[in-house]
């Protein structure tokens, strides 16, 4: 999760006459050297500056609520929307079934050959395929996505406490749901990259923008947590459930 803001290598741990455990630039050493001269960092303070991160990038609690608020309107939307286009999906297959039979009655009529059976057969497998492919999409849980994504917003506005509350393994594991990268310069944070669900999040968008839903078939991290997380901040949180074809996604138009 670490990387060196002047080259771009990872940040490798290591434990130095068996009491000094820091970090360093894998671009200072083996055959692969970058000439990085950054500084080690040791892993006490590099568990100082991702908590100081997580102070400084959490959400007040008034983004909180008009990002959940936003949220539901959205889903309010899509769902509607889903139920219009399940009524037009739902008429295309039956109108493709129909022809189906239209096309068996004309070929045991001896009305169009074999092979043009075949050819039409192939083409209304394919059309009624697609539709039941989307179809299928759209029969997905909107609403328990929409806890995912609630969820997801609620421990963007208490990250902070969560972090500092938590248990080493827990942390680890917040930090692979929440952090794409932290790049390190000098011994302190140069920037953080956030995973795909919550970049929009921290984007701090300004007033005027609202939160948007998007479909989109994207994999985020398992976010279960497990015991040892802060109970009011994150709980047993499980965005894999999110992760199927035509989850949901948060962004925030430019």
């Amino acid at each position: 999760m670490l990387v060196c803001a002047e080259c771009g290598r990872r940040l490798s741990l290591t434990l130095a006459k068996g009491q000094y455990l820091y970090f360093y630039c894998l671009g200072q050493k083996g055959v692969a050297r970058t000439g990085c001269a950054q500084p080690y960092v040791l892993a006490a303070d590099a568990g100082r500056l991702v908590e100081k991160l997580y102070r400084k990038i959490q959400l007040p609690e008034t983004w909180v609520e008009r990002l959940t608020g936003e949220l539901e309107e959205e889903i309010v939307v899509r769902q509607a929307d889903a139920s219009e286009r399940r009524v037009v999906l739902a008429k295309k297959v039956s109108k493709l079934a129909d022809e189906r039979q239209k096309l068996l009655r004309a070929y045991y009529a001896n009305a169009i050959p074999l092979e043009l059976l075949k050819e039409d057969q192939d083409r209304i497998t394919a059309a009624e395929s697609t539709a039941k492919a989307e179809f299928a999409d759209l029969e997905g849980d909107l609403t328990g996505r929409q806890e995912v994504l609630t969820m997801a917003i609620r421990l963007a506005g208490n990250c902070h406490e969560a972090y500092r509350k938590a248990r080493p393994p827990v942390r680890r594991r917040l930090n692979d749901v929440v952090l794409r990268a932290v790049y390190i310069l000098d011994g302190n944070v140069h920037r953080p990259e956030f995973t795909e669900i919550f970049e929009p999040l921290f984007a701090r968008p300004s007033s005027s923008k609202r939160l948007k839903v998007e479909v989109a078939g994207f994999e985020p991290a398992s976010f279960n947590l497990g015991s040892g997380a802060s109970p009011g901040a994150a709980g047993d949180l499980d965005l894999g459930s999110a992760a199927r074809a035509g989850a949901l996604r948060l962004t925030q138009p430019g």
